[in-house]
């Protein structure tokens, strides 16, 4: 929860360490997919999308079924200038990204951290059009 705390903080560096701590001390605990979404999450707001989709992916294969991931994953791949590859996600996941849920920006999320996953969308949706 530490590296969860701090990643949304703003101490990304911190975060990481602690959850690849938490992974390294726990590699079976059923938690392992959250901390692997809380790691994509703060690569992707350090702005390291070729680190978050990498991280991204290994969550897809933990939980296929966690459609957000499908989401940040095609941000990633927009921010990486990979935009047929983005548009290739939301097809095959069904998704349009510009869903009202995603109009207010969550309490825990840092205003800056918000505009860059709407800008990642926007990219993407872009991408479809």
């Amino acid at each position: 929860m530490l590296g969860c705390v701090l990643g949304f903080g703003g101490y990304h560096d911190e975060a990481l360490d602690r959850l690849q701590q938490a992974m390294r001390a726990s590699p079976h605990d059923p938690l392992t997919w959250v901390w692997t979404m809380w790691s994509g999450s703060i690569q992707f707001y350090s702005r390291k999308f070729d680190a978050a989709l990498e991280t991204y992916n290994q969550l897809a294969r933990l939980r296929p079924e966690y459609v957000p991931n499908q989401e940040m994953i095609a941000a990633s791949l927009a921010f990486l200038g990979r935009l047929d590859e983005a548009r290739e996600v939301l097809e095959r996941a069904g998704l349009q990204l510009l869903d009202p849920r995603y109009q207010q920006r969550p309490p825990w999320l840092r205003p800056q951290d918000y505009a860059l996953r709407m800008e990642g969308r926007r990219l993407a949706i872009g991408a479809t059009e």
